[in-house]
């Protein structure tokens, strides 16, 4: 049986874009970027262990470049939030892109994830199979997007933030002729620092 999304969620899978640079001035941090971490269990449409541990090199536009890092930015949709990235390589050494939007708390909270969300109080997370970080829609092969879960904020300050996060959710080659198929995380964690002025390229609200 074809399993199916709202009309939202293949409507914004079909949006989907990449964020621009802005300017021609290179991109500096005021600080050094600390290392981070993320790690989940995924199953389902994709399927395996998930674990980035480093801080990303960044190129002239603020982008992050490939390698195995995790680490946090700027959201494209709302100054109330910052997007939560990780990026490593699969078993069968496909680059996999974690990405989720949080809200900017200042503590300990429990978040909603939903495919739907908008606005700063909730979460969305998609997951992309095989993209370059600098350009993670145009190249990704594989688009998962989770229709429902939990993120719970351990800890939040202004320049780090931890936690953990699961659910589930439909995954998609080509929105316009492929079956969406289910997926499943479960047992993710993140610690990453929070870097303002990074320009993570995913969109998610």
């Amino acid at each position: 049986m074809r399993n199916t999304m709202s009309g939202r969620a293949a409507a914004s899978l079909l949006a989907l874009a990449l964020l621009a640079g802005c300017g021609d001035a290179p991109f500096v941090p005021t600080e050094t970027i600390e290392a981070g971490s993320m790690t989940f269990e995924y199953s389902g449409a994709v399927a395996g262990s998930f674990a980035a541990d480093g801080a990303p090199e960044v190129d002239q536009k603020a982008r992050p470049r490939p390698g195995t890092w995790a680490v946090a930015g700027e959201s494209h949709f709302s100054a109330e939030k910052v997007i939560i990235t990780g990026y490593s390589s699969n078993a069968q050494g496909q680059p996999v892109l974690m990405a989720f939007s949080v809200p900017r708390v200042t503590g300990p909270a429990t978040i909603d994830i939903d495919t739907n969300c908008v606005t700063p109080e909730c979460s969305s997370l998609l997951l992309l199979v095989g993209s370059d970080p600098r350009d993670p829609h145009g190249t990704s092969a594989l688009t998962c997007d989770m229709q429902r879960g939990t993120l719970q904020v351990t800890s939040a300050g202004a320049d780090r933030m931890a936690g953990t996060f699961s659910g589930e959710g439909f995954c998609v080659a080509n929105v316009r002729t492929d079956p969406f198929i289910r997926f499943t995380v479960r047992d993710g964690t993140f610690d990453v620092d929070v870097v303002e002025g990074l320009r993570i390229g995913v969109n998610v609200e």
